[in-house]
């Protein structure tokens, strides 16, 4: 099942327009072209997991509440993101603690 957070984080390629169909795809279960997520982790030791779109579909993630905190057009955008949320959440807290910073 997928979650959205309250704040939404995205790459710069996907303007603010498109926001809204890209969401409500991914809400419907159809996978928008080359865009990834950036999710809560399915590993407890990584602070995030960035995920082809249409991998929220499979039943692996279906057992579980995959929370989406950005999204990004293609895989090197996603990274960017999540470099500059990394960076973000260190400038205000000092650490690391993805979960409590994003996904409370």
């Amino acid at each position: 099942m997928v979650a959205w957070t309250d704040k939404i984080y995205y790459s710069e390629n996907i303007k603010e327009r498109k926001r809204a169909k890209i969401r409500k795809k991914i809400d419907s279960r159809r996978s928008p072209r080359d865009i990834f997520v950036i999710a809560s982790p399915t590993n407890p030791e990584t602070l995030f997991d960035i995920l082809p779109a249409k991998e929220l579909f499979k039943q692996f993630y279906e057992k579980d509440t995959v929370r989406i905190v950005g999204v990004a057009k293609g895989r090197e955008e996603a990274e960017e993101l999540v470099r500059e949320m990394v960076e973000e959440m260190y400038a205000n807290t000092g650490g690391f603690d993805s979960g409590n910073y994003f996904f409370l």
